[in-house]
């Protein structure tokens, strides 16, 4: 795999190459096809010699042999800094236009070979025309460029620059292979990281990569190193749900192997009383308790799957919550099993309304406010009710730590709970999805010694 990326990679950079290669020539083609073109005034700017011979153009000569020269031949002279020189069979001057001074005005045809061939003294450039009979020279002043003579055979120069290309073109293949191997040294050893860091997750490993990368991929391991991190969290917490809900699923199997066995064991005992007898009644009220005891454990379990799944269509009622919450406090000082019990109720607006379920709601907060009586010895309880929350507060033992994060999740049961007190667990989290159903959000604070407060904000 390692190999089969960087052949991948250095192929790559050998494709571009010649792609590259094969733009260039086309954009040389073309811009030659352009120079072709363009304005005949334009081109002769650039290209001297053509330059020279479009003085033919320019040249005007009438009956009597006397040389003018047009405008347009005036404005070249004037443009490229030139002059112009009309020169007869011996090479003497016979006409002349913006000459300097100091230049010759006859030359043999060695001189002017000399000067064509080569530039004079002060750099002038020497091209050489002909229009009609007549010879002319265009010099230019100042030239900012050279003229070189070279003698070619042909055959072996073709054969040389075809040598020569070959030699470039493989030096530069070979410099193209170092540098894309480098390159991809570069570029995809992180690559064989980033897929070793996701094979890693595939197995379940998240361990965080502390040798993040400089340059482009340092951004990238490190939000692998974020994943890794947020992935071995849930996977924490998976494990923790997990071991919670096979403790659950024992603790609740021996709850209902409890009342399952007393129902078998009293059903046998009634099959052999007398029904006057004065145990029958006791029996069968023993047998009934057990059965709601199973009976409820089955509707927390399907309530909270429900919940959890958004199943439940809630029932909403326009409800008055101060009258509400004052009631549901009357019914439970009104249970036996709490009829002493402490509780206090605050309300700071007589008119609150909002629209709720009240079977569920009064189902979370008597989960709440069960849960305070039950788990504590003596205890105070006060209710307050504001205009956007309700406050359950107790003076009780409180909430060890490492159990406010988990106690509302499923199948917990805090380190508090009596160990004999009979529950499924889903208590708090029945309550909880009771609250996030009604879009209503669910605040615990608790210290050890000092009681816990639960806010319902509405």
């Amino acid at each position: 795999m390692k190999w089969k990326i960087t052949s991948r990679y250095v192929f790559s950079v050998i494709g571009i190459f010649f792609i590259l290669f094969l733009f260039n020539i086309i954009l040389l083609r073309l811009a030659i096809y352009y120079q072709e073109q363009k304005d005949f005034a334009v081109f002769v700017e650039e290209n001297y010699e053509k330059y020279a011979r479009s003085f033919t153009n320019y040249i005007q000569i009438d009956d009597n042999n006397e040389f003018s020269l047009s405008k347009e031949g005036e404005e070249q002279l004037s443009k490229q800094n030139a002059w112009l020189q009309i020169l007869d069979d011996n090479g003497s001057e016979i006409a002349a236009f913006h000459k300097p001074e100091h230049i010759s005005t006859h030359y043999n045809i060695f001189d002017i070979m000399h000067k064509y061939k080569y530039l004079d003294n002060d750099l002038n450039l020497y091209l050489i025309g002909q229009v009609e009979d007549f010879s002319y020279i265009v010099g230019v002043q100042d030239i900012r460029v050279n003229r070189y003579v070279h003698i070619l055979d042909l055959k072996y120069t073709t054969t040389n620059l075809i040598k020569f290309l070959l030699i470039v073109g493989l030096t530069n293949l070979i410099i193209l292979i170092i540098i894309g191997l480098l390159l991809s040294n570069i570029f995809t050893a992180p690559l064989y990281r980033i897929m070793d860091r996701i094979r890693a997750f595939k197995n379940r490993v998240f361990q965080k990569d502390e040798n993040e990368p400089p340059g482009v991929f340092k951004e990238v391991f490190s939000n692998l190193n974020n994943v890794a991190e947020t992935l071995d969290k849930h996977e924490k917490e998976r494990n923790q749900l997990e071991k919670m809900r096979n403790e659950w699923i024992t603790n609740i199997s021996h709850d209902i192997k409890t009342p399952l066995a007393s129902i078998v064991g009293f059903s046998d005992l009634l099959r052999g009383l007398d029904k006057s007898s004065e145990n029958h009644d006791q029996y069968i009220d023993i047998i009934q308790n057990q059965a709601e005891y199973i009976q409820s454990l089955l509707e927390d379990f399907n309530l909270t799957q429900r919940l959890r799944n958004e199943e439940i269509a809630l029932q909403l009622e326009n409800t008055n919550i101060s009258v509400f919450i004052r009631e549901l406090l009357i019914d439970i000082l009104n249970d036996p099993q709490f009829q002493y019990a402490n509780i206090m109720y605050e309300c700071m607006d007589e008119n609150i309304w909002r629209e709720i379920d009240q079977h569920l709601i009064k189902r979370a907060l008597l989960n709440f406010i069960h849960n305070a009586l039950i788990h504590n010895d003596q205890v105070d309880i006060k209710v307050i009710v504001t205009k956007n929350s309700i406050i359950i507060q107790d003076n009780g033992k409180g909430i060890p730590q490492e159990d406010q994060k988990q106690i509302f999740d499923r199948y917990y049961r805090g380190t508090n709970t009596q160990q004999n007190s009979r529950g499924t667990g889903l208590g708090l989290a029945i309550a909880r999805d009771i609250i996030y159903a009604h879009g209503a959000t669910l605040e615990l604070a608790s210290e050890l010694g000092q009681g816990t407060q639960i806010t319902i904000k509405i």
